[in-house]
């Protein structure tokens, strides 16, 4: 059974693989995509890191002042630098700058699986990075979900 993870709860890393849901929130006026990646999941003994935060609060000041926020950002950088893999999500009406940072970071790694919509504003520099690093990369949540799953029945 999958443990679903939220900031701000500490992560207690353990011997099971684990995975990150980065992508398309919105500051949480986004399509929950997270929920049904989370069900998709729930059959695996895995860590499920979801950075949607139950508490988020969209009037937060974006600043290294701001704890709560100082703590949102860094719970997860910890989490996209521990897990085994991390899955990325852009949703095709939303900008995602966050999510494209995210990709920038880890691009270079061996554990990314992107999925982007057809219609996302900057699907073409996506599938540039993709192409570059041999990222898998589909259009829908399903295919990447697949491949997402085959890769924790394989290991």
């Amino acid at each position: 059974m999958a443990t679903i993870i939220k900031p701000p709860q500490k992560v207690i890393w353990d011997n099971r693989k684990s995975v990150f849901l980065a992508g398309t929130i919105d500051n949480g006026a986004s399509v929950d995509w997270q929920s049904e990646v989370e069900r998709e999941l729930a059959e695996f003994d895995i860590l499920v890191l979801n950075p949607r935060r139950e508490q988020w609060n969209p009037d937060w000041e974006q600043t290294i002042e701001n704890e709560e926020f100082k703590e949102q950002v860094n719970w997860e950088l910890d989490g996209l630098e521990q897990v085994d893999h991390i899955f990325i999500y852009f949703a095709a009406n939303s900008k995602s700058p966050i999510t494209l940072l995210e990709l920038g970071l880890h691009a270079a790694k061996n554990n990314v699986v992107i999925v982007c919509a057809n219609e996302f504003w900057r699907r073409g520099n996506i599938e540039v990075v993709a192409d570059r690093y041999g990222i898998p990369l589909f259009d829908n949540l399903s295919d990447g979900l697949a491949l997402l799953k085959k890769r924790f029945v394989e290991n």
